[in-house]
Formats: structure tokens, sequence, C-alpha cells
């Protein structure tokens, strides 16, 4: 009897097997990478949202300062930019003093069925009363 060179059909099945399996574990990384860059470049996008929100109150923070909340455009995005109160015993006011205040702000998000949000802080000069308003 002849001896002939090939694969059997059960060979050829376990290879087809393993192989599918392989391409389908590749697929799902690869279109999981792609979407955590896409939400990665959303949230990226955000901060810089975010960020705008506390630049357009510099640079002198006015003694009537109120605090804003708005929704912006892109994304149903709510933003909140307000003042951060210290508290009499915090070093926090020692270093800050009267002239400089904290700024916060918060952008908040609906991202599927998650709600995300972003704070940034930010140290702003006080306007300063004119010397001829004191004397008033």
């Amino acid at each position: 009897m002849k001896h002939q060179h090939g694969f059997t059909m059960i060979e050829i099945l376990i290879a087809m097997a393993i192989f599918t399996s392989t391409v389908y574990v590749l697929s799902d990384l690869h279109i999981r990478s792609m979407f955590k860059l896409m939400r990665d470049r959303e949230q990226l996008l955000k901060f810089f949202v975010v960020k705008n929100s506390v630049v357009e109150q510099l640079p002198l923070i006015k003694k009537k300062f109120k605090a804003e909340m708005r929704v912006s455009k892109d994304g149903g995005m709510t933003l909140l930019t307000d003042l951060v109160e210290q508290d009499k015993k915090s070093q926090l006011k020692d270093i800050l003093g009267k002239k400089l205040v904290l700024i916060k702000s918060v952008g908040s998000w609906k991202d599927g069925p998650f709600t995300r949000s972003l704070e940034f802080f930010s140290i702003a000069q006080r306007e300063e009363e004119p010397a001829n308003a004191k004397k008033k």
C-alpha cells in the first residue's frame, strides 16, 4: 500500500477553527482599540471646552462674579463655572490672599448610559477697586 502525503479532513477542520478564532479575537481587539481611541479623542475635545470656559473668566475676576451655567452646542455638554470659597482655616486661603481666587469649571455630558464629567481648576486675580471708590 502506498502512503499518500496530505492532510486529513479532521486536521483541516481543526486548523480552520484555530485560524477563525484567531482572526475573531484580533478583529475584536482592533475594534475595541478604535472605540477607545474615539472615546479618548472626544474626552480630550471636551477637556478643551471646559478649559475655555475657565479662560473666558480670566484675567480678572469681577467683584460681582456670578456663577455661570450653560449648555454648549457641541454634544449637549453642560458647563458650570463658579468660584471656590475656602474655609477660614484653610491654608489655601492664606496662599491666595485677597487678590487671588480659585475658579472651578465642571463640564458634564451623556456618553451612552453613563454621565461623564471633567473638573478644571484655575487661579485668577481679583479685580481691584479703584482708589476713588474706596473713599466714597
